[in-house]
């Protein structure tokens, strides 16, 4: 990484080059996390992949989102403009000594639950979620499960397939 950007900084990108360096970057970060590269899209921040995310579903009043106490505030940022613009209740699950409760998450699921987002490595506390358990148990719910792997990407294990995931979003720069 930082010799691309030295190069570009000292040459800019000579023809065809952005392109192979996308394509290997995508094939990288696909493996490095479980996913095809049908199911990645890379974009600019973790902040905007959670507004991404949240403004690309279709939300009626009433519907709810759950996250953890522990959830990084941008996430919160965000659904807290939707619950005011879109009338939908945010549930915030507490957690025990910075760890959060799978059934703690599930208890407060029901059929109006369109999406759950947490964060598998909390930037506030570095206490690693059990997120496999949460989307384990999300799996026959209605709800999407959103996870926020900024922090743990590259350090810790990291499987979409495992953590039962309908989005994994992040950033490069960690």
């Amino acid at each position: 990484m930082e010799e691309a950007l030295e190069r570009e900084h000292r040459e800019g990108w000579k023809d065809g080059q952005a392109h192979a360096v996308m394509v290997q970057a995508r094939a990288a970060l696909a493996g490095l996390i479980g996913a095809s590269l049908d199911e990645l899209a890379i974009i600019q921040s973790a902040s905007y992949g959670i507004n991404v995310i949240v403004n690309g579903m279709g939300w009626h009043k009433g519907d709810n989102v759950i996250i953890p106490d522990v959830a990084y505030r941008s996430i919160a940022q965000a659904l807290l403009r939707l619950r005011d613009e879109r009338e939908i209740e945010l549930r915030v699950v507490a957690t025990q000594d910075l760890l959060l409760d799978p059934a703690a998450v599930l208890a407060v699921v029901d059929n109006r639950t369109r999406l759950v987002v947490v964060d598998h490595l909390p930037v506030f506390c570095g206490v690693p979620q059990p997120i496999a358990e949460i989307g384990r148990l999300l799996a026959d719910s209605p709800a999407l499960f959103a996870v926020n792997a900024t922090q743990s990407v590259g350090q810790l294990p990291v499987d979409v397939k495992e953590f039962r995931c309908d989005f994994l979003f992040g950033t490069s720069r960690k």
